[in-house]
């Protein structure tokens, strides 16, 4: 008996989750279309619709064209019926909106890091998605003392947002917040954060603590993919991938609708992916790894070693930065150009071994430098091309920036909550 509930539990979920879904992509349609596109019965839509409406999820908002018979009451959904808040902790400030259910955002706000940074490193991160230092000297702080900060520089600026906007907390679902960390979806927890020398990090419970709101944590490449599968490029896409270039090297993978994690969540790390076994040390330990070679810290680098050799430039080794030498690209410096050339060969193998890899054919980029040089698509989707052509032929790839844009973070961070409810059948 119980299992027949079960099955009956699960059968409703579902049809509330297709319902919901429909009416999240139309302006304005009538039951019997959301019965023709869902292949549910007339009256199985009426009575989820019904509850929409008790819920404050839908209107009626008038009469439909006729095809012949009594004309149909269209419904429409009510965007601000729910709210949810995305966090981005990227960079020289942190991020945060609150957005409706059609992945608007009503609010936004802002803190900077400098408290959480030293002058060298807010130097580094102002060029490219960056993950955040909240401590000069992280070896003379205790762990506790170091998440302390960094949870309460978070807490602090969603209690500036939430406090803002006005908004009556009791319609906020939940908070969602993307790092730029590797995370364990089945703990909750931040795996590592080298730059904080913290391991195995609850960000989860403070926060949850400080608002009593569900709250998810995420990898920013795993939250900006997810924003483009709900609201972006890839909203009609099963299958795509999302490659965050900036001092790291990062990815998410959809896979048949969903994020690919792995085993233990760690997918899309392809900054790792060893491009030349004799090439220059990464991070990780191993050597040639794509991050090493083709991040915007090895396009500074590979900028100097080039001028060591003479060659004529507008550039110089001090104050070098990637907007400086986008902006030297920009004025055919031949140099910077040279530069970049490089940067997108090593590029192209990266994501070339990914597409072949997932047999994908979207990639969208993001990160700072596809902003400053937006020609990074087209030259790397090129050279894709070219390595794939001989062996496949016709199956061509789309290499895209990002359709939303630097928000995509904090929407997908938000979109977390959104999808939760949608598909867990919550509304």
């Amino acid at each position: 008996m119980n299992f027949i509930k079960q099955d009956r539990a699960s059968l409703r979920t579902y049809n509330k989750t297709a319902i919901m879904r429909i009416l999240l992509s139309y302006d304005q349609i009538y039951r019997a279309e959301i019965a023709r596109l869902t292949g549910l019965s007339i009256p199985t839509v009426m009575k989820i619709t019904n509850e929409f409406i008790e819920n404050g999820l839908i209107t009626e908002v008038g009469k439909g064209v006729s095809s012949g018979g009594k004309p149909p009451e269209m419904l429409q959904l009510l965007p601000n019926s729910r709210f949810f808040v995305g966090v981005d902790t990227r960079g020289v400030e942190y991020r945060c909106a609150i957005m409706n259910m059609r992945g608007e955002i009503l609010f936004r706000h802002h803190l900077s890091a400098q408290e959480l940074h030293t002058a060298k490193q807010l130097r580094r991160a102002a060029s490219a998605d960056q993950p955040s230092v909240p401590s000069e000297n992280p070896s003379t702080e205790k762990q506790e003392e170091r998440g302390g900060r960094f949870a309460q520089f978070v807490i602090r600026l969603i209690s500036q947002l939430l406090d803002r906007s006005g908004l009556d907390r009791s319609r906020i679902v939940g908070i969602g917040i993307g790092v730029p960390y590797p995370v364990n979806i089945k703990t909750g927890r931040i795996v590592s954060m080298r730059d904080l020398d913290l391991e195995n990090f609850d960000l989860i419970t403070p926060v949850h603590e400080a608002f009593n709101m569900p709250v998810f944590l995420e990898n920013t490449s795993k939250t900006i993919a997810l924003a483009e599968k709900w609201f972006g490029e890839a909203v009609n896409e099963q299958n795509f991938a999302v490659v965050t270039i900036g001092h790291g090297i990062g990815s998410a993978i959809f896979i048949a609708n969903e994020i690919y994690r792995g085993t233990n969540s760690a997918s899309g790390e392809l900054g790792h992916m060893s491009i030349d076994p004799n090439g220059p040390p990464c991070r990780c330990g191993n050597h040639g790894c794509l991050e090493a070679m083709a991040s915007v810290t090895a396009l500074e680098q590979t900028v100097r070693t080039l001028l060591k050799t003479g060659m004529p430039s507008i550039l110089s080794s001090a104050d070098l930065s990637t907007v400086r030498i986008c902006e030297a690209a920009h004025q055919n410096d031949v140099l910077a150009l040279t530069a970049l050339d490089q940067m997108t060969d090593t590029l192209a193998i990266g994501i070339t071994n990914l597409v072949n890899l997932m047999d994908i054919n979207l990639v969208l980029l993001s990160g700072g430098i596809v902003e400053l040089y937006p020609e990074i698509c087209s030259q790397i989707s090129k050279k894709v091309a070219q390595r794939r052509q001989s062996y496949f032929h016709d199956w061509s790839v789309a290499i895209k920036p990002l359709q939303i844009g630097p928000d995509a973070a904090m929407i997908g961070a938000a979109t977390m909550l959104l999808k939760q409810i949608v598909d867990g059948g919550n509304l």
